[in-house]
């Protein structure tokens, strides 16, 4: 289990397949900062983040955004932690 579930902002890459709860360690970050725009309320780009099928399936510009058990791989991941990576989210404040 990752300890510092802020992990995956501040750029630290959990092994491949390394166990991660979800509800516990990836939900609270989501619904922080990403549920505003990729949430119940509102899917920008076609991004839902809140349901665990749509969030798989991913959005309208790139397809899949998580690759389960492979952070590296995943673009929301990328995205978030990447700062050269062609998008970057959230698009302002602290990544």
């Amino acid at each position: 289990m990752l300890e510092n579930p802020h992990c995956f902002v501040e750029g630290w890459w959990p092994a491949d397949g390394a166990d991660v709860d979800f509800v516990r360690e990836v939900r609270p970050i989501l619904r922080n900062h990403c549920y505003s725009c990729h949430g119940p309320k509102q899917q920008r780009s076609g991004l839902r983040l809140d349901v665990k099928a749509a969030a798989l399936a991913g959005g309208e510009l790139y397809g899949a955004s998580i690759a389960p058990g492979k952070a590296k791989d995943s673009p929301l991941v990328q995205f978030v932690a990447d700062e050269e990576a062609d998008l970057q989210m959230p698009p302002e404040g602290k990544r």
